[in-house]
């Protein structure tokens, strides 16, 4: 789920192509605000330009997705630089522990990916109690 529309349609197709891996099908759903409008109304027509079908309009009842839109927003409000630069030196040091070009220097080395192993985040994330019985 996006809660952002890709300024263009490369980043739209990489953004969603992270749903589908190794031959496997997936869905991405975009949430669309009212002021982002004109940007997926440029989206659908640059696909078209290009004989593309990866962006297809959902029309749907928005009372039916209610308790899903309190939960966007929640989460909406715990996304921060900080939170998405925490994610993303997360992802780095898994990508370091794990990459198979490292392994010998590691065993070398068994001081550096202690280093690596022991920098945790020094306020985990807390668990939001009154969004689990949302939807």
């Amino acid at each position: 789920v996006n809660f952002d529309l890709p300024p263009t349609l490369r980043a739209y197709t990489h953004r969603v192509g992270r749903t589908a891996r190794a031959g496997n099908s997936g869905t991405a759903l975009t949430l669309v605000s009212p002021k982002e409008a004109s940007g997926l109304e440029s989206l659908l027509e640059r696909q078209a330009k290009k004989g593309m079908d990866v962006v297809q309009p959902l029309p749907f009842n928005l009372k039916q997705i209610e308790g899903f839109r309190y939960r966007a927003e929640d989460s909406l409000k715990r996304v921060s630089r900080l939170a998405v630069r925490r994610a993303r030196l997360q992802e780095v040091q898994t990508e370091l522990m794990n990459a198979q070009t490292l392994k010998s220097h590691f065993e070398d080395n068994p001081q550096d990916l202690a280093a690596i192993k022991h920098d945790k985040v020094l306020a985990p994330a807390r668990v939001q109690t009154h969004l689990s019985k949302v939807p």
